[in-house]
């Protein structure tokens, strides 16, 4: 009798914990989405991969742009207009991130990407000025040179036959953003082996994997996961990494010495790297960085930022050549006459690259590395489709879905470059091409990237042509990935 009182007030109790409040459960009622279950909600609604992609666009036709999820007791808003975007991009008190960010706290704690209030202000306003395009330039012969090895990495593929270009190109932005972000390399392209790569990898599957198990929420329940002691035993090397990286730089206590420009004994040339600048923003105590762990959450926070997304777009990007020949040949000889008599790449030719930028975007169109943006509502928020997002609730930013949204792209499923044309984008909605977000929680390496994707895409362009004949079936993970492999056949590219 005593077990059964106990189990009645534990069901009561998870019952009262699991309901949402009145207002919250009035708004949501109001908001067309899925039937939820008692108590879990749309739990087993929320699919990641190629069949969650099928499942949103499933609920996107039959409920339109503004579509209700349950998460249990938390209720969850996906938008895909941006009419209904612009309002949360726009707002200044919505800042904070969704509470499913802080699994990614252990790996990069409160940086630029998860940290809110003040101290996300202090540090953007902190390292704006390192994005500057006077540092920028610095870091295009890095590109060429990574990008150079990239090639030499791909001949032994360039035979004709289907493979998948990604973990080439994975290991390709890894190294650029090693050598950019924190001064040093991994040599992650000759070292297939490298256990920083192989470690990163490691901890962003574990923390997606530990998002869509939501019995391993709760920290009391993950703790004594085996996916926590796989996520653990990662995390320690990739911080390893990083404070090791950061003790070595910190040990260059002298401004002249972090602004050298001499050759280093490797005969790579020295350059303001990013974790340069941090550590002397430290030095010189402006308040933001204070301490490693400072600069630990920055450059972990770049090295994941700076790494996968990227990745991904350059990835999505050769798939796509390889679906359109006539549009790989236009951009191939943009290329080759823009970098004909050039003896080494600089941002002006990289800026000049006009075509192959439009392509660029479309591809960012198409596949957004990250297809949506999930914000934490602390005051409530009314949206022109006319529904009121409740504070304590999810709102969730659909990129992919703006992006292919008819109301805003004529034929969105075909890939067409020239939607980019400025005589094609004047009279366009502002917020209906957000790749790196918008607003003041806006991409701030998005100068970077692309520079990053024209040089890797001009090197593979001028050597290889490229083809598919295999359709790429993607979905989102931490940024969107193909779950089929982004399968392309190279052939040597003749250039008579």
């Amino acid at each position: 009798m005593i077990i059964l009182v106990l189990l009645a007030i534990v069901v009561v109790l998870f019952v009262y914990l699991l309901s949402p409040d009145a207002k919250t459960r009035k708004c949501g009622q109001q908001i067309p989405g899925p039937k939820p279950w008692p108590l879990i909600g749309n739990l087993f609604d929320m699919e990641v991969g190629h069949k969650g992609v099928k499942t949103y666009n499933g609920f996107q036709a039959k409920y339109g742009h503004v579509i209700r999820y349950w998460l249990g007791n938390k209720l969850a808003v996906l938008l895909s207009d941006a009419d209904d975007a612009e309002v949360l991009f726009r707002d200044t008190q919505n800042l904070g991130k969704a509470d499913v960010y802080k699994f990614m706290h252990p790996w990069l704690g409160t940086g630029l990407l998860t940290s809110t209030g003040h101290k996300w202000f202090q540090r953007r306003k902190a390292i704006t000025p390192t994005f500057h395009f006077k540092v920028l330039d610095q870091f295009i012969e890095v590109f060429e040179r990574k990008s150079t090895i990239l090639v030499e990495c791909l001949k032994s593929m360039a035979n004709g036959q289907s493979f998948d270009i990604h973990p080439f190109v994975s290991r390709y932005s890894l190294d650029v953003i090693c050598e950019t972000a924190m001064g040093t390399s991994v040599d992650a392209q000759n070292n297939i082996e490298s256990e920083y790569f192989n470690a990163i990898r490691t901890v962003a599957d574990c923390i997606v994997t530990r998002i869509l198990k939501f019995w391993l929420h709760p920290n009391f329940i993950y703790r004594f996961s085996r996916l926590s002691k796989q996520h653990d035993a990662a995390l320690r090397v990739v911080h390893g990494f990083s404070k090791k990286v950061i003790s070595e730089q910190d040990r260059l206590n002298n401004k002249e010495q972090l602004h050298n420009d001499k050759e280093s004994d490797t005969g790579i040339k020295k350059r303001t790297a990013f974790l340069k600048l941090l550590i002397e923003m430290k030095r010189q105590q402006n308040g933001a960085f204070t301490s490693e762990d400072d600069i630990r959450e920055e450059v972990d926070t770049f090295m994941f930022e700076g790494f996968d997304t990227t990745a991904s777009a350059i990835s999505f990007a050769i798939y796509e050549f390889g679906r359109h020949p006539n549009i790989q040949e236009t951009a191939y000889h943009e290329v080759r006459d823009a970098f004909a008599g050039e003896t080494a790449l600089t941002i002006e030719c990289l800026n000049n690259l006009k075509y192959l930028e439009r392509f660029i975007k479309e591809v960012l169109r198409l596949y957004p590395s990250v297809p949506m943006i999930a914000r934490e509502i602390c005051k409530d928020i009314k949206i022109p489709s006319g529904y009121l997002i409740p504070a304590g609730s999810i709102a969730t930013v659909v990129i992919g879905g703006i992006h292919r949204n008819k109301k805003y792209y004529k034929n969105p499923e075909k890939f067409d470059p020239d939607r980019f044309l400025p005589e094609n984008m004047v009279n366009r909605h502002p917020y209906s091409y957000v790749p790196f977000s918008a607003g003041s929680r806006n991409c701030i390496g998005q100068k970077f990237a692309m520079l990053e994707m024209k040089a890797s895409l001009s090197h593979i362009l001028l050597n290889y042509e490229i083809g598919t004949t295999e359709e790429s079936k993607y979905g989102m993970l931490l940024t969107l990935q193909s779950f089929n492999g982004q399968n392309v056949w190279l052939k040597p590219r003749r250039t008579a």
